[in-house]
């Protein structure tokens, strides 16, 4: 039996839409999650006032709650109100990082545009009047150019034969926006992979493979007052005055969940990922309904679903971190989804 308490927003739903008691649980969500956000990232205002908190409690109501039908499923499904914050919490946490996912892959479309239209290194082998369906490869090419590689898991491989710095993929509450990856090792990475695969590609291609090998975490353990190192020598900034965005308390424990995030979500495949996006963060409650939105059998999506359950087994995860560590992987695998809907389209 649900709580008696969530009729009255199923009541006034179907009376009016979104009333005045929906709008003032939805503000209040959005009033409290935003917060853990940096403005500078997230609001046009740049900080988090009334206007910023009710601007965005407005995009989020059009664009997700009732442009995706997300509010309307969420009332028939959730038995309490609390489990329908919580739903309405998770909701707006992957919409305020899809938000900040585009900005970033803006940012990196627009660096490898100009890598490639700007360095004698490469060419132009197809061009096209959608830049980002125009194929490249180097500039010294004949034959080869003429051959385009569109297989994505061979280019992304190619990417992860390259080596690279350490990168950092900073979290959805940081102040930093862009990959942690300077312009020559990106025109680097570019001509290795042209000659490792030996074909041209294109942009697209280019930037798809690129959110694989520049979301791989490479991380170093560190003390927040422990001195920045640029090479071998010390300068007399600690990483606590240089990144105070990050969590206060437990800095080294985020970075191994996010260790552990990532090394769970590259032994997944393409159709565990999209089965955990589903079943977390797309609110199919039944093996039967993922299978349906896949295209694959009730079993298929219990054999694998099992088969991630162990995987996390073997990383020995602890009780306490296991709800962040499976928060993380779903925000991973609904960005994933969603990129993979955004190539079919």
């Amino acid at each position: 039996m649900g709580d008696e308490g969530i009729q009255k927003y199923i009541d006034e739903y179907l009376a009016e839409g979104i009333g005045q008691n929906l709008y003032e649980l939805i503000f209040e969500v959005v009033k409290q999650e935003c917060r853990k956000y940096p403005p500078v990232l997230y609001s046009p205002y740049k900080s988090w006032d009334k206007y910023a908190i009710s601007g965005l409690a407005h995009d989020f109501m059009i664009e997700k709650l009732i442009g995706k039908g997300w509010l309307e499923h969420h009332l028939y499904t959730q038995e309490t109100i609390n489990g329908l914050r919580q739903a309405l919490r998770r909701d707006l946490r992957h919409f305020l990082i899809s938000k900040k996912e585009k900005s970033e892959i803006s940012n990196l479309y627009g660096r490898v545009k100009k890598i490639l239209k700007n360095n004698d290194h490469f060419k132009s082998f197809y061009p096209s009047g959608k830049f980002h369906l125009s194929i490249w490869g180097l500039s010294e090419w004949i034959d080869q150019g003429k051959s385009v590689e569109q297989n994505l898991e061979k280019i992304v491989e190619a990417m992860f034969s390259v080596k690279l710095p350490p990168l950092i993929r900073y979290k959805p509450e940081s102040e930093k926006l862009s990959h942690l990856i300077s312009n020559d090792d990106l025109e680097r990475l570019l001509i290795e992979i042209f000659e490792h695969l030996k074909k041209s590609l294109s942009l697209s291609m280019i930037i798809e493979a690129l959110r694989y090998r520049l979301g791989v975490l490479s991380t170093e353990f560190v003390k927040l007052q422990d001195s920045i190192k640029v090479g071998n020598v010390e300068s007399n900034l600690t990483y606590e005055e240089k990144i105070p965005s990050l969590d206060q308390g437990y800095p080294e424990k985020q970075f191994e969940r996010s260790e552990i995030v990532n090394r769970i979500y590259q032994k997944l495949s393409d159709r565990q990922r999209k089965i955990l996006a589903c079943r977390l963060c797309e609110n199919y409650s039944t093996y039967e309904d993922i299978g349906k939105q896949l295209g694959i059998s009730k079993s298929t999506v219990q054999n694998e679903i099992e088969i991630i359950v162990d995987m996390m087994k073997n990383e020995d995860i602890n009780h306490r971190d296991a709800e962040d560590i499976i928060m993380q992987l779903s925000d991973l695998c609904y960005q994933y989804l969603n990129n993979s809907d955004q190539i079919t389209k």
